[in-house]
Parts: structure tokens; C-alpha cells; sequence
């Protein structure tokens, strides 16, 4: 496998795929971007989009999706249910290695708790879990803890044969 311009990370405990995200794209000397502070940042948040309707909103989505994929030497963030909504995920895939860091449905569950921007009910976890998967160059098992910056970073030396 050959990496492309930029790495994509998905996972569904945003705020930790953020955090080892912003570690990796220093590691790497990569710019780091989230998606979904993009997107907030472009306008384009929950209250858009009762506002100018479901369409409208995910036109604007993929339009931001696909400029950021766009860029050169980044590592980008995302939420696993933006990556799989449309046609986001191919938009990633044009520009991205997609490593999707996979957790634990009870670490899903204690991220969906705690976190503001999450209100995905639990029992879609293992339908968008296995879709990640899917739709994914590599998939990672993480554990939300310090160790998973070598997990991840020996899993990408042996994907592509670094």
C-alpha cells in the first residue's frame, strides 16, 4: 500500500481520535485537522441544518469534506458517522489513507455519555462499526490509552511496509 497525501483517522470517541490525531500530526510533521470543527467553523452545524433542510446541509458537508481532502501533508479527524453519511467517505478516500481506530462498544458508550456533540443511540454502534470497517484502508483496535500511539504507529509501518 502506498500513502497518499494526507491520513484520514475516524473513530467514534471524537474528542480521543482529536487528541491522538493532534499527536500523530506532530509526529509526523503533518497539519492537523479536524472535520467537524471545520464544518462548525463553515457554519455548518445542527442548527443549519434544521434551518436550511437536510439536503442543503449535506451538499455544504461533502463541499468542506472534499476541499480538506484536498490539502497536502494532513492529518485529518473524523467522526465515524460523518465518514460513512453519503458519499464522505469516498470524498476522504480521493486524498487519504482512512484508518479507522476502532473502540470498544463500552468505551462508545462512555465517549456518547460524556460527550456534547454525541447523540448517536447505542445500538447504531454496531451497524456504523462495521461500516468503518468496510469502507477503511486499515483498522485499528485502540484502547484509549497511552499505549495506542505505538499500536497505531506500528500498525501503519506494517500496512505500508515502512
Amino acid at each position: 500500500m502506498i500513502l497518499k497525501k494526507n491520513l484520514a483517522f475516524v473513530c467514534f470517541d471524537i474528542e480521543y481520535c482529536k487528541k491522538i490525531g493532534k499527536k500523530f500530526a506532530d509526529f509526523l510533521d503533518m497539519l492537523f485537522v479536524d472535520i467537524r470543527e471545520m464544518l462548525e467553523y463553515n457554519m455548518i452545524n445542527d442548527a443549519m441544518k434544521q434551518n436550511v433542510g437536510e439536503e442543503y446541509y449535506n451538499k455544504k458537508e461533502q463541499a468542506t469534506i472534499k476541499e480538506i481532502s484536498g490539502y497536502d501533508n494532513a492529518l485529518v479527524t473524523v467522526d465515524g458517522s460523518i465518514f460513512i453519511r453519503g458519499n464522505n467517505h469516498k470524498l476522504l478516500a480521493e486524498n487519504c489513507t482512512v484508518v479507522y481506530l476502532k473502540i470498544t462498544q463500552k468505551m462508545f458508550e462512555k465517549s456518547n455519555k460524556v460527550s456534547s456533540i454525541s447523540t448517536r443511540p447505542t445500538f447504531a454502534f454496531d451497524v456504523e462499526n462495521k461500516l468503518c470497517k468496510q469502507l477503511s484502508d486499515l483498522t485499528i483496535d485502540i484502547l484509549e490509552k497511552e499505549q495506542d500511539f505505538e499500536i497505531i504507529k506500528n500498525s501503519l509501518s506494517k500496512f505500508l511496509c515502512v
